[in-house]
């Protein structure tokens, strides 16, 4: 029995190592899993809220300049009490 033709097309993407996997699983998921996984895909992607995500990398990049500003900010507490004690 001859496939029916499909319409394709090859795409390159250039991925994080750590994304392969999924990437991987959600083309299966395209694939196999019907006009259900697309379309919720579709949903969860047009859902701005849902894709507003940050990279773990920008968080530990955000706490740590949090952390140097409290730490200055202490700093600067301490040598103002150092300079009302003194």
């Amino acid at each position: 029995m001859p496939k029916s033709k499909v319409n394709t097309k090859a795409i390159n993407l250039r991925i994080e190592i750590e994304h392969e996997d999924l990437v991987r699983d959600v083309i299966s998921q395209i694939r196999t899993g019907g006009p259900g996984f697309r379309t919720a895909l579709e949903q969860l992607l047009a859902d701005e809220s849902a894709a507003q995500y940050m990279p773990a990398r920008e968080i530990h990049a955000r706490f740590s300049q949090l952390e140097q500003r409290v730490k200055a900010l202490e700093a600067a507490e301490a040598r103002e009490h150092d300079g009302e004690t003194s």
